[in-house]
């Protein structure tokens, strides 16, 4: 057993030093929000991710109750500077095909080049369709944690 071990770290930091930029790359996730309309729950979160060169935004739409038909989740994805100016966005965006509950719905902004040391965050914006009234509510994520591009 001691010699898998040894065997799986000596391969494990191989793999490490000899990808530097996975091995510098970190993920925020913020937590979950909710929200519901026309009897469906909905949740949904946003994350952020970074190398040393580069970063973007994630948001995640989830249908908790149901399966959701196309065009029944959105997302808005948007990578924000430490101090709250937007850097990049993902305009509006809605799910194509049937997704099963559960499973998110993401949007991801393009990746921004980055400089060492700047310092990111995500707050995306989600969608759920309302199929009572043919309106989408909008929930504003919780934002993630911050990132730094290192």
């Amino acid at each position: 057993m001691k010699k898998k071990s040894t065997t799986f770290l000596v391969l494990l930091w191989i793999i490490i030093l000899g990808f530097p930029s996975i091995a510098g790359a970190a993920t925020g996730c913020g937590p979950f929000s909710y929200f519901s309309t026309g009897g469906v729950q909905y949740s949904c979160r946003s994350l952020v991710s970074t190398t040393a060169s580069t970063a973007n935004a994630t948001v995640y739409t989830h249908c908790a109750t149901q399966d959701a038909s196309p065009g029944y989740l959105g997302g808005y994805a948007r990578l924000y500077y430490a101090l709250g100016n937007l850097r990049a966005s993902k305009g509006w965006l809605y799910s194509s095909s049937f997704i099963k509950k559960g499973i998110g719905y993401k949007v991801v902004t393009p990746t921004i080049v980055a400089s060492k040391g700047n310092i990111y965050y995500s707050q995306g914006i989600s969608r759920g369709y309302n199929q009572k009234t043919g309106n989408y509510a909008t929930k504003t994520n919780i934002k993630s944690p911050n990132q730094v591009a290192n």
